[in-house]
């Protein structure tokens, strides 16, 4: 015996009444929006005729309403700057944790990588060119797909990001002699998430910048400082960070002013 297929207005009775299901715990529109997508995208894997994305969102407004807007993080950040000075003054460095540190933040803030994607970068997708390198990221959004990260140098050797992952990645060939690109230096095995948080963490702690500020933060300091640049770029700053071109999430949650008689934070709003 066949099934008749459902009808489009009967697959949003029921998606509908799973809505109202959710809806009578206690989770937030955010969560609801969040699973309710995730579903529809599902869903989509299955049928010939696809939910167009902009039909989800109508759907999911007329159902649940407005998702409620996040605002931003931090109400003040660190200054960039001191990274870049961190960096400079630790150029001549043999030490192998400080080699990788370096290493490390350099290419998170040149190649505007999130902490995790950082721990899946592998040596063999990672690409050293004469002024460039060239490594593989999957996206946050747009379906995960695989972009390609490119690095350049700096015309200050001292804070190439360049120059500071060659040198790392040619230690860890004759150490470890392992596609992964960081390592735990102590146990000598592969850095999983929160080890590189860790080692990121440690280089803004030895910076005394306060503990309120995440691994995370240092891409919201280097997008900050760079729309805070006379005459910003906002396309340049969203393909920068691998936003759409229209995005307006480095203007709404990443930016801040700055604040005087400080060295490190920048003016709460």
């Amino acid at each position: 015996m066949s099934l008749t297929p459902l009808t489009n207005k009967d697959a949003k009775w029921i998606i509908a009444e799973f809505i109202e299901t959710l809806s009578n715990t206690n989770l937030s529109n955010g969560v609801i929006h969040q699973t309710v997508r995730k579903v529809l995208e599902s869903i989509n894997l299955f049928r010939e005729t696809k939910i167009d994305r902009k039909d989800i969102e109508i759907f999911l407004k007329t159902y649940v309403g407005d998702k409620p807007r996040r605002g931003k993080r931090y109400k003040s950040m660190w200054d960039f700057a001191i990274i870049t000075k961190w960096a400079e003054i630790t150029f001549d460095t043999k030490d192998k944790l400080t080699l990788q540190r370096r290493a490390l933040i350099l290419t998170m803030i040149f190649g505007a990588l999130r902490p995790a994607e950082l721990e899946r970068m592998r040596s063999e997708t990672t690409i050293f060119k004469d002024n460039s390198i060239q490594t593989q990221e999957r996206t946050k959004t747009s379906g995960g797909e695989i972009v390609k990260v490119i690095i350049r140098k700096h015309p200050n050797p001292r804070i190439d990001a360049v120059e500071a992952l060659q040198r790392w990645m040619d230690y860890v060939k004759t150490t470890f002699k392992c596609e992964n690109v960081w390592f735990d230096t102590e146990g000598s095995r592969p850095a999983n998430l929160q080890k590189i948080k860790e080692e990121l963490r440690a280089i803004l702690r030895e910076n005394e910048i306060p503990e309120t500020f995440t691994a995370y933060s240092i891409r919201l300091a280097v997008i900050t400082h760079s729309a805070r640049q006379e005459g910003a770029d906002w396309k340049a700053i969203n393909a920068y960070a691998r936003w759409a071109p229209g995005s307006r999430v480095a203007q709404e949650y990443y930016t801040v002013l700055p604040v005087q008689d400080t060295n490190w934070i920048l003016e709460t709003i």
